[in-house]
C-alpha cells in the first residue's frame, strides 16, 4: 500500500481478524469485504487486496460516492504536515476476545472527485 502522500484522499475502514479452527478470518467492518489466510499476516495481506480490489471496482462502476454515503465512509484528505500521533488514552478501546484482532487501516484513493 506504501504511505499516503500530502493532499492524498484515502479511506479509514475497519478490519476485523480473527482465529478460527483452520485459519484467520478477515473482514472490512464498512464494506463487508471478506479474506482469510493461513497466518495473520497473510489474512491481513489478503484482505488488503481484497479491500483495494473493491474499491477499484466500485469506482469502475461509477458507484463509489453512493456506496460510501450509504455504508458513512468518509473521504478524508492527508494534510501538508503530518498530525501528532493521538495519546493512547484518547484511543477508544474496543472489547476483543483473545482471538480477535482488530485494525484501522488507511486506503488511498484514486480519481476522487
Amino acid at each position: 500500500m506504501g504511505k499516503l502522500k500530502p493532499g492524498e484522499k484515502y479511506v479509514v475502514l475497519t478490519i476485523i481478524i480473527e482465529k478460527t479452527q483452520d485459519a484467520y478470518e478477515a473482514v472490512c467492518e464498512e464494506l463487508g469485504t471478506a479474506s482469510f489466510g493461513d497466518t495473520l499476516r497473510e489474512a491481513q495481506d489478503n484482505i488488503n487486496d481484497a479491500i483495494i480490489c473493491e474499491l477499484n471496482a466500485l469506482e469502475g462502476l461509477g458507484i463509489r460516492q453512493r456506496i460510501f454515503k450509504e455504508k458513512g465512509i468518509k473521504i478524508r484528505k492527508y494534510p501538508k504536515t503530518a498530525p501528532l500521533p493521538q495519546p493512547m488514552d484518547k484511543i477508544p478501546k474496543k472489547k476483543l476476545s483473545l482471538e480477535a484482532n482488530i485494525q484501522r487501516a488507511c486506503f488511498p484513493l484514486k480519481d476522487v472527485a
